[in-house]
């Protein structure tokens, strides 16, 4: 069946399409040229081959289309990419990353005399553990003294994040998804103290760029016409990515403490409980063989990694630091996600179709579900049957812990409100449970007050 991807409609140029479970897009006329020639290049070949660019053919339309559907003659196949993810969906590492292969891509291309359309973060997705771009109908040829137009969006969307992470310690994710477009330069503006301008990048992409955009005198001719061929000559242009790139480099994570950081060091669990569940996941998902597995509410990724031995894994956690941290371990069969169950990524962007909501773009064969569902029940008031209900949703077979009203962490999380959770039973949760899966195997651990539980697919 033939489907267009209902997020790909901005670029006149080429949309997205789906058929028979590969990836293209259309391609009109006046692109045509340009992508014969732009895929013939020894540095496209070379991208391509680092992981970075997305592998990218020219094919003649009706070598793989009903001839009925597409009047043109060339259209681009693309690698399909098993689960892409949304910039407020990154962590500061994997933004950072993004920025500086979206500068290093711009750099070449200069080099090459292309340049990138645009600056967005929307053009990257995630495999193997690395920033890919994937949106090569957003190079275009380049002009001597042509201007760079998407620098206004690369700012938005990668710089501002960074430096508000990173000069400030606040987590960009929220504002990012609110706005769907960054960090805009006048909320980020009103951030910064006096003593902040003199820090690296702050006065030259910041305050001058407030200024100019506050400066209502200034039309928007006028300011193009400030744009002299001097002023962007391919050298200028050169060097301002270059030192883009330097200020991106300097921004680190500010060192602030992780309420889940220190989760595995500090949790309830003796060493032998440890060992007891490494073994179970294990052998559960040998005996589930899932090609694909999610780890919710993964914290600093100790049991993604046993997984990752035999299956693919996405990590999810609310805790951008510690999904920054299973990032930066580099696994090529990790996909880490900042996720919060109880306000998961919406349906978003125009007519609410141009950005699935996060389940919608997550398809997987199993789930791990451990030391979870006492913070969404306990915490959120989430019901087993709702939590349970979730968990089939999303894939189904898996393993999920029980956690007892008598494990510590429960009773720390009861310390200073009511107990009005009646239905929180091990025994309501076993029929919940069998009303959506088959109960294969139980093992107890911390002195009885977690249960491990293994499920298949209720057929």
């Amino acid at each position: 069946m033939l489907a267009f991807d209902e997020g790909s409609f901005r670029d006149p140029d080429g949309r997205v399409f789906f058929y028979e479970e590969n990836v293209y897009r259309t391609l009109d006329p006046s692109a045509v040229e340009r992508m014969k020639a732009l895929l013939s290049l020894p540095f496209f070949a070379k991208w391509v081959e680092s992981g970075n660019l997305i592998n990218t053919k020219l094919m003649q339309a009706s070598d793989v289309l009903p001839g009925t559907f597409y009047e043109g003659n060339c259209i681009l196949w693309h690698e399909k990419v098993s689960t892409i993810t949304y910039p407020f969906e990154w962590t500061f590492s994997m933004l950072k990353d993004a920025a500086l292969l979206t500068l290093n891509l711009m750099e070449t291309l200069i080099e090459n005399n292309y340049i990138l359309k645009d600056g967005t973060a929307w053009n990257i997705c995630f495999k193997e553990s690395r920033s890919c771009f994937y949106d090569v109908l957003s190079i275009d040829t380049y002009r001597e003294g042509q201007p760079w137009e998407g620098l206004t969006q690369f700012l938005q969307e990668f710089y501002y994040p960074l430096m508000l992470q990173s000069y400030h310690g606040i987590n960009f994710q929220p504002l990012w998804r609110a706005t769907q477009q960054g960090i805009p330069v006048s909320l980020l503006y009103k951030t910064l103290s006096k003593i902040d301008i003199f820090k690296k990048g702050v006065f030259k992409y910041v305050y001058l760029q407030e200024k100019f955009s506050a400066n209502k005198a200034i039309s928007e001719a006028k300011l193009k016409g400030e744009f002299s061929k001097n002023a962007f000559s391919k050298h200028s242009l050169l060097h301002m990515i270059k030192d883009l790139q330097k200020c991106i480099k300097s921004f680190e994570v500010t060192k602030h403490q992780s309420v889940w950081k220190e989760y595995d060091s500090q949790n309830s669990y003796k060493s032998e409980d440890v060992c007891a569940k490494e073994k179970f996941i294990e052998e559960g998902l040998d005996v589930l063989r899932p090609a694909s597995v999610i780890d919710l509410g993964c914290n600093t990724g100790h049991y993604s990694l046993i997984a990752a031995k035999t299956s693919q894994v996405i990590s999810c956690d609310l805790d951008p630091i510690c999904v920054d941290y299973i990032y930066l371990q580099k696994n090529p069969k990790i996909l880490p996600i900042v996720l919060n169950l109880m306000t998961p990524s919406p349906a978003m962007g125009w007519h609410l179709k141009e950005r699935k909501d996060i389940f919608s773009r997550i398809k997987v064969g199993s789930f791990m579900s451990l030391a979870l569902m006492h913070h969404l029940c306990i915490t959120y008031n989430v019901p087993l049957e709702s939590f349970v209900k979730l968990l089939r949703s999303i894939a189904p077979c898996g393993i999920v812990e029980w956690v007892d009203k008598k494990d510590p962490m429960v009773q720390f999380l009861l310390r200073n409100r009511t107990d009005i959770f009646n239905n929180y039973t091990w025994e309501n949760f076993q029929k919940y449970l069998n009303e959506y899966f088959n109960i294969e195997k139980v093992t107890s651990v911390n002195d009885g007050c977690r249960n491990l539980v293994l499920l298949s697919e209720k057929l």
